[in-house]
Protein backbone atom coordinates (compact mmCIF):
# COMPACT_ATOMS: atom_id res chain seq x y z
CA UNK A 1 0.00 0.00 0.00
CA UNK A 2 1.58 3.40 -0.97
CA UNK A 3 2.25 6.05 1.77
CA UNK A 4 -0.64 8.21 2.12
CA UNK A 5 1.33 11.23 3.83
CA UNK A 6 3.73 11.79 1.20
CA UNK A 7 3.39 14.94 -0.65
CA UNK A 8 2.98 15.62 -3.97
CA UNK A 9 2.62 18.48 -6.45
CA UNK A 10 -1.26 19.02 -8.30
CA UNK A 11 0.06 19.85 -12.00
CA UNK A 12 -3.52 21.95 -12.24
CA UNK A 13 -3.45 24.04 -9.11
CA UNK A 14 0.07 23.85 -8.35
CA UNK A 15 -0.67 23.25 -4.49
CA UNK A 16 0.85 20.23 -2.46
CA UNK A 17 -1.15 17.86 -0.85
CA UNK A 18 -1.09 14.81 0.39
CA UNK A 19 -1.01 11.33 -1.37
CA UNK A 20 -4.24 10.19 -0.70
CA UNK A 21 -5.52 13.94 -2.26
CA UNK A 22 -4.63 11.85 -5.66
CA UNK A 23 -6.09 8.40 -4.97
CA UNK A 24 -9.47 6.78 -5.13
CA UNK A 25 -11.33 5.32 -2.67
CA UNK A 26 -12.64 2.44 -4.28
CA UNK A 27 -10.06 1.44 -6.37
CA UNK A 28 -7.34 2.66 -3.83
CA UNK A 29 -4.29 1.75 -5.66
CA UNK A 30 -5.40 3.84 -8.95
CA UNK A 31 -4.19 7.19 -9.19
CA UNK A 32 -5.12 11.01 -10.44
CA UNK A 33 -3.47 12.59 -12.34
CA UNK A 34 -4.27 15.64 -10.41
CA UNK A 35 -6.02 16.05 -6.97
CA UNK A 36 -9.64 15.77 -5.67
CA UNK A 37 -10.82 19.39 -5.43
CA UNK A 38 -9.69 20.08 -9.48
CA UNK A 39 -10.90 16.91 -10.54
CA UNK A 40 -14.40 18.27 -9.32
CA UNK A 41 -13.65 21.50 -11.04
CA UNK A 42 -13.30 20.23 -14.01
CA UNK A 43 -16.27 17.70 -13.77
CA UNK A 44 -18.08 20.82 -13.43
CA UNK A 45 -16.70 22.49 -16.11
CA UNK A 46 -17.71 19.95 -18.44
CA UNK A 47 -21.33 19.81 -17.46
CA UNK A 48 -21.32 23.50 -17.51
CA UNK A 49 -20.25 23.03 -21.41
CA UNK A 50 -22.26 20.33 -21.54
CA UNK A 51 -25.39 21.92 -20.46
CA UNK A 52 -24.39 25.13 -23.19
CA UNK A 53 -24.53 23.24 -25.72
CA UNK A 54 -27.98 21.67 -24.82
CA UNK A 55 -29.14 24.90 -24.57
CA UNK A 56 -27.72 26.16 -27.92
CA UNK A 57 -28.61 22.96 -29.87
CA UNK A 58 -30.92 21.27 -28.03
CA UNK A 59 -28.51 18.19 -27.63
CA UNK A 60 -25.63 16.85 -26.21
CA UNK A 61 -22.20 17.18 -28.22
CA UNK A 62 -22.14 13.53 -28.65
CA UNK A 63 -24.97 13.08 -29.60
CA UNK A 64 -25.13 15.77 -32.26
CA UNK A 65 -21.86 14.58 -33.56
CA UNK A 66 -23.66 11.40 -34.49
CA UNK A 67 -26.92 13.15 -35.82
CA UNK A 68 -24.45 15.12 -38.18
CA UNK A 69 -22.56 11.73 -39.09
CA UNK A 70 -26.13 10.07 -39.91
CA UNK A 71 -27.14 13.57 -41.71
CA UNK A 72 -24.52 13.44 -44.26
CA UNK A 73 -24.28 9.57 -44.66
CA UNK A 74 -28.52 10.46 -45.79
CA UNK A 75 -27.70 13.47 -47.81
CA UNK A 76 -25.28 11.40 -49.44
CA UNK A 77 -27.35 8.91 -50.39
CA UNK A 78 -30.62 11.06 -51.06
CA UNK A 79 -27.98 13.65 -53.55
CA UNK A 80 -26.57 10.73 -55.29
CA UNK A 81 -30.44 9.00 -56.07
CA UNK A 82 -31.30 12.20 -57.32
CA UNK A 83 -28.79 13.59 -59.67
CA UNK A 84 -28.36 10.14 -61.14
CA UNK A 85 -32.29 9.46 -61.40
CA UNK A 86 -31.94 13.32 -63.30
CA UNK A 87 -29.96 12.15 -65.80
CA UNK A 88 -30.00 9.96 -68.81
CA UNK A 89 -29.74 6.03 -68.91
CA UNK A 90 -26.60 6.52 -71.04
CA UNK A 91 -24.82 8.96 -68.79
CA UNK A 92 -26.04 6.84 -65.59
CA UNK A 93 -24.47 3.81 -67.23
CA UNK A 94 -21.32 5.75 -68.54
CA UNK A 95 -20.75 7.38 -65.08
CA UNK A 96 -21.29 4.02 -63.23
CA UNK A 97 -18.74 2.98 -65.75
CA UNK A 98 -15.90 5.56 -65.24
CA UNK A 99 -16.18 5.43 -61.59
CA UNK A 100 -15.83 1.77 -62.07
CA UNK A 101 -12.88 1.80 -64.26
CA UNK A 102 -11.72 4.32 -62.14
CA UNK A 103 -11.02 2.17 -59.14
CA UNK A 104 -9.62 -0.20 -61.07
CA UNK A 105 -6.86 2.32 -62.76
CA UNK A 106 -6.22 3.05 -58.72
CA UNK A 107 -5.33 -0.47 -57.91
CA UNK A 108 -2.88 -1.13 -60.95
CA UNK A 109 -1.40 1.77 -59.83
CA UNK A 110 -1.18 0.95 -56.39
CA UNK A 111 0.29 -2.62 -57.55
CA UNK A 112 2.60 -1.30 -60.10
CA UNK A 113 3.87 0.80 -57.29
CA UNK A 114 4.41 -2.40 -54.87
CA UNK A 115 6.04 -4.50 -58.24
CA UNK A 116 8.09 -1.43 -58.58
CA UNK A 117 9.82 -0.95 -55.45
CA UNK A 118 10.26 -4.97 -55.48
CA UNK A 119 11.80 -4.92 -58.94
CA UNK A 120 14.19 -2.12 -57.70
CA UNK A 121 15.53 -3.75 -54.95
CA UNK A 122 16.07 -6.76 -56.64
CA UNK A 123 17.57 -5.21 -59.87
CA UNK A 124 15.38 -5.84 -61.82
CA UNK A 125 15.19 -2.92 -64.50
CA UNK A 126 13.14 -4.36 -67.14
CA UNK A 127 10.43 -4.96 -64.84
CA UNK A 128 10.58 -1.60 -62.99
CA UNK A 129 10.31 -0.05 -66.27
CA UNK A 130 7.19 -1.88 -67.22
CA UNK A 131 5.73 -0.94 -63.84
CA UNK A 132 6.66 2.69 -64.69
CA UNK A 133 4.82 1.92 -67.95
CA UNK A 134 1.30 0.37 -65.94
CA UNK A 135 1.54 3.08 -63.45
CA UNK A 136 1.46 5.80 -66.09
CA UNK A 137 -1.05 4.24 -68.03
CA UNK A 138 -2.99 4.07 -65.16
CA UNK A 139 -2.86 7.63 -64.06
CA UNK A 140 -3.97 8.42 -67.46
CA UNK A 141 -6.89 6.56 -67.17
CA UNK A 142 -7.93 7.34 -64.11
CA UNK A 143 -7.78 11.23 -65.34
CA UNK A 144 -9.69 10.83 -68.34
CA UNK A 145 -12.30 8.71 -66.74
CA UNK A 146 -12.78 11.06 -63.72
CA UNK A 147 -12.26 14.34 -65.41
CA UNK A 148 -14.52 13.19 -68.46
CA UNK A 149 -17.11 11.74 -67.28
CA UNK A 150 -17.34 10.82 -63.16
CA UNK A 151 -16.38 14.44 -61.86
CA UNK A 152 -18.84 17.00 -63.50
CA UNK A 153 -21.78 14.68 -61.79
CA UNK A 154 -19.87 14.39 -58.80
CA UNK A 155 -19.09 18.41 -58.43
CA UNK A 156 -23.40 18.07 -59.11
CA UNK A 157 -24.01 15.63 -55.92
CA UNK A 158 -21.74 17.48 -53.93
CA UNK A 159 -23.49 20.89 -54.34
CA UNK A 160 -27.04 19.43 -53.96
CA UNK A 161 -25.84 17.34 -50.85
CA UNK A 162 -24.62 20.88 -49.28
CA UNK A 163 -27.98 21.90 -49.77
CA UNK A 164 -30.04 19.42 -48.06
CA UNK A 165 -27.73 18.52 -45.22
CA UNK A 166 -28.99 21.26 -42.95
CA UNK A 167 -32.58 20.56 -44.04
CA UNK A 168 -31.88 16.49 -42.94
CA UNK A 169 -29.71 17.54 -40.02
CA UNK A 170 -32.32 19.75 -38.18
CA UNK A 171 -35.08 17.07 -39.50
CA UNK A 172 -32.78 14.14 -37.38
CA UNK A 173 -31.79 16.51 -33.97
CA UNK A 174 -36.38 17.09 -34.10
CA UNK A 175 -36.74 13.63 -33.78
CA UNK A 176 -33.97 12.83 -31.49
CA UNK A 177 -35.25 15.92 -28.92
CA UNK A 178 -39.31 14.10 -29.82
CA UNK A 179 -37.80 11.07 -28.70
CA UNK A 180 -36.48 11.97 -25.22
CA UNK A 181 -39.24 13.92 -24.85
CA UNK A 182 -41.57 10.65 -25.09
CA UNK A 183 -39.37 8.70 -22.85
CA UNK A 184 -39.65 10.68 -20.19
CA UNK A 185 -43.15 11.46 -20.32
CA UNK A 186 -44.84 9.83 -17.45
CA UNK A 187 -47.37 7.98 -19.81
CA UNK A 188 -44.37 6.03 -21.28
CA UNK A 189 -42.73 5.53 -17.36
CA UNK A 190 -46.79 4.33 -16.44
CA UNK A 191 -47.02 1.84 -19.75
CA UNK A 192 -43.64 0.23 -19.46
CA UNK A 193 -43.88 -0.04 -15.35
CA UNK A 194 -47.42 -2.03 -15.81
CA UNK A 195 -46.13 -4.33 -18.77
CA UNK A 196 -42.79 -5.05 -17.02
CA UNK A 197 -45.13 -6.25 -13.82
CA UNK A 198 -46.82 -8.25 -16.36
CA UNK A 199 -44.09 -9.84 -17.74
CA UNK A 200 -41.61 -10.83 -14.62
CA UNK A 201 -41.50 -14.63 -14.62
CA UNK A 202 -42.37 -16.69 -11.01
CA UNK A 203 -38.75 -17.07 -10.57
CA UNK A 204 -37.77 -13.66 -10.62
CA UNK A 205 -36.70 -12.82 -14.26
CA UNK A 206 -36.83 -12.29 -17.40
CA UNK A 207 -37.15 -13.62 -21.35
CA UNK A 208 -35.75 -11.28 -24.16
CA UNK A 209 -38.89 -12.08 -26.75
CA UNK A 210 -36.02 -10.93 -29.89
CA UNK A 211 -33.55 -13.71 -29.16
CA UNK A 212 -35.20 -15.82 -26.39
CA UNK A 213 -32.40 -15.59 -24.04
CA UNK A 214 -32.44 -14.90 -20.34
CA UNK A 215 -32.02 -11.59 -19.12
CA UNK A 216 -29.92 -11.78 -15.84
CA UNK A 217 -29.36 -8.08 -15.09
CA UNK A 218 -32.09 -5.29 -14.66
CA UNK A 219 -29.85 -2.88 -16.37
CA UNK A 220 -29.69 -4.79 -19.91
CA UNK A 221 -33.73 -5.08 -19.80
CA UNK A 222 -35.53 -2.70 -22.29
CA UNK A 223 -39.08 -2.65 -23.19
CA UNK A 224 -39.26 -2.44 -27.02
CA UNK A 225 -42.05 -1.87 -30.00
CA UNK A 226 -42.43 -4.54 -31.87
CA UNK A 227 -43.84 -1.97 -34.47
CA UNK A 228 -41.68 0.33 -34.36
CA UNK A 229 -42.79 4.23 -33.12
CA UNK A 230 -41.19 6.20 -35.84
CA UNK A 231 -43.45 4.40 -38.03
CA UNK A 232 -46.60 3.51 -35.88
CA UNK A 233 -47.01 6.31 -33.81
CA UNK A 234 -49.68 5.70 -32.89
CA UNK A 235 -49.62 2.23 -31.33
CA UNK A 236 -46.62 3.74 -28.74
CA UNK A 237 -48.42 3.42 -25.80
CA UNK A 238 -50.18 0.03 -26.49
CA UNK A 239 -49.11 -2.10 -24.59
CA UNK A 240 -49.98 -5.35 -27.13
CA UNK A 241 -47.43 -3.38 -28.99
CA UNK A 242 -44.30 -3.93 -26.41
CA UNK A 243 -41.81 -6.64 -25.92
CA UNK A 244 -39.19 -7.34 -23.29
CA UNK A 245 -36.18 -7.14 -24.61
CA UNK A 246 -32.33 -7.16 -24.16
CA UNK A 247 -30.28 -3.56 -24.33
CA UNK A 248 -27.82 -5.11 -27.18
CA UNK A 249 -30.86 -6.46 -29.47
CA UNK A 250 -32.96 -3.31 -28.90
CA UNK A 251 -30.63 -1.52 -30.16
CA UNK A 252 -29.39 -3.65 -32.82
CA UNK A 253 -32.48 -3.95 -34.37
CA UNK A 254 -33.08 -0.27 -35.13
CA UNK A 255 -36.49 0.57 -37.08
CA UNK A 256 -36.76 -2.56 -37.77
CA UNK A 257 -39.64 -5.04 -37.47
CA UNK A 258 -38.36 -8.75 -36.24
CA UNK A 259 -40.15 -11.68 -35.77
CA UNK A 260 -42.85 -10.52 -37.97
CA UNK A 261 -44.76 -13.56 -39.39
Amino acid sequence: MPDLHQLKRCPLCGEVKKESSFRYIKYFDKGRTICKRCEARERQKKRRLVEQHVKEHGVTPRIRARLETEAAQKARRQATEAILSSLSPEQTKMYRWAKRAGRICVIVLYLSFCLGLFSFGMGAYGWLALCLLSGGIAVGGWRYFDRRHAKPVDSEIATHRRSIYPVLLEELKLERMEYERFYASPEWRITREKFLRTRRKSNGYYVCDICQGTIWQDRDVTVDHFKPRSKFPDLALDITNLRVAHRRCNSSKGDIIVGEE
